[in-house]
């Protein structure tokens, strides 16, 4: 069945079992900057999120295609998931935040700013000052 963007369009995605899941979540993002971002159905489960940095760059309205996409969940492999364009989806075994700092925005599971702002590393806000700024303002 082929996912539908925003503005109805209809894009052939293969709903193979080795399609659906962390990889499907990554080809969601890489179109989205590309400004088609689809959904994802069926929904990967609830049981992982980006990382507070990716999360906070989205926050801010950036959506420059990072080389690779960082992704916590609890049943991570800790391994690289080759993307096309070399880019790769990393699934890294790591605590889930409290649902309460965990906000769902374009089918993505990302921190919530105030939660990824306490969780970046005091060397990403220097890295990325244009995102956190950003992200700041619209608190």
């Amino acid at each position: 069945m082929p996912a539908r963007s925003a503005c109805g369009a209809t894009s052939p995605i293969p709903r193979t079992p080795e399609s659906v899941g962390l990889a499907g979540v990554a080809g969601a993002l890489l179109r989205g900057a590309a400004h088609n971002l689809l959904r994802v159905e069926p929904a990967p489960g609830k049981d992982w999120c980006l990382s507070p940095e990716q999360s906070l760059a989205l926050h801010a309205g950036n959506r420059a295609v990072p080389a690779q996409l960082l992704v916590r969940t609890p049943r991570g492999g800790n391994k690289p998931i080759a993307l096309p364009h070399g880019t790769s989806l990393f699934d890294v075994r790591y605590a889930m935040p409290k649902d309460s700092k965990v906000v769902e925005r374009d089918g993505l599971r990302l921190f919530s700013v105030p939660a990824a702002l306490v969780t970046i590393s005091e060397q990403h806000f220097g890295r990325a000052a244009t995102d956190v700024r950003a992200a700041m303002a619209g608190v």
